[in-house]
């Protein structure tokens, strides 16, 4: 189903700023509908999964 294994696929995301919303959706597309999970889910599962500080989204918050 995925390329690579399910935290890497998470932190890959979240290092380039995406929004766990992004990321939930992201799952769900590249897993051909198999596996959806609600981004609040992701979090509780990744919670050091944050974004790197060098992204336009990280300087925003």
């Amino acid at each position: 189903m995925l390329d690579e294994g399910l935290r890497e696929f998470v932190f890959s995301r979240r290092r380039a700023g995406v929004a766990w919303r992004k990321v939930a959706r992201d799952l769900y597309e590249r897993t051909d509908k198999r596996i959806d999970v609600a981004h609040e889910t992701l979090r509780n599962w990744f919670p050091d999964a944050s974004p790197d500080p060098d992204t336009p989204a990280a300087r925003a918050s």
